[in-house]
């Protein structure tokens, strides 16, 4: 069995042409181009967190540093109740 055969007009064939050449022209001009500096001169990941004298942060911060033992922490446990509590409000409508 023969499949039959697809005709596209000339004018699609020259659109799609261009259009792959204008998606390397920019490949191209983004390859080359120099990315931004980064805003500080620190990278993120080591860069100190801002001091806060509210005792959440701070244990929050700290339960974040336990990573996965930090399931198992009761005091993490605590502080993220009294987070949610802060953020969702009282369940009584307070």
């Amino acid at each position: 069995m023969r499949w039959p055969r697809i005709t596209v007009p000339v004018g699609a064939r020259i659109i799609a042409a261009v259009m792959a050449a204008a998606i390397f022209a920019v490949a191209g001009w983004h390859a080359g181009h120099k990315a931004a500096p980064p805003l500080s001169g620190v990278p993120v990941g080591i860069m100190t967190p801002v001091r806060s004298s509210d005792p959440l942060a701070a244990g929050l911060a700290r339960c974040e540093a336990l990573g996965l033992r930090a399931d198992g922490d009761a005091g993490c446990a605590a502080i993220w109740a009294e987070s949610r509590r802060r953020f969702l409000g009282d369940a009584k409508g307070h």
